[in-house]
């Protein structure tokens, strides 16, 4: 089997977990200046923007995971059939066959593939999520930047 889904899932819950943490430290340390104050309100609003991206990146970790456990059972249950997954794609294997083994594998390989595009289509609907709150998290931090007259 080739071409499983790309990416670690610990690792990106390792970095969202470290961004959380992140942004858990700088509130505690932001604790003593007045919620009002401008200095209040800017640690406020990254600390709020570090741990939305950290949540994100945890919530992809969950929905990465998943979908490489789905693709490994799917694959188990293809291989079970006499096919193969390459990628998102269920083959045939190359080599010689009975007729009957060919008839089994051509009834099993629809649901076995329409099982994988519902996987990698989860999958890329977690990735367009993922990428969304961290763009949005890039953008807002950005902005706090500017207001704040800070290099970004």
């Amino acid at each position: 089997m080739t071409g499983m889904p790309a990416g670690d899932p610990a690792s990106c819950s390792h970095m969202g977990g470290t961004l959380r943490r992140r942004a858990a430290g700088l509130a505690q340390a932001a604790y003593p200046l007045p919620a009002d104050s401008a200095t209040g309100r800017l640690a406020g609003a990254v600390c709020a923007q570090v741990d939305r991206a950290g949540r994100a990146l945890q919530g992809y970790a969950q929905d990465l995971a998943e979908a490489l456990a789905t693709h490994e059972r799917l694959a188990v249950r293809a291989a079970a059939a006499g096919l193969d997954v390459q990628g998102w794609r269920v083959v045939e294997p190359y080599g010689i066959v009975t007729v009957p083994t060919i008839q089994a594998r051509r009834e099993a390989a629809p649901d076995l593939q329409a099982a994988l595009d519902r996987g990698n289509a989860r999958l890329g609907r977690a990735r367009a999520a993922v990428t969304r709150e961290l763009q949005a998290a890039h953008a807002a931090l950005a902005q706090i930047a500017t207001r704040a007259e800070l290099p970004t």
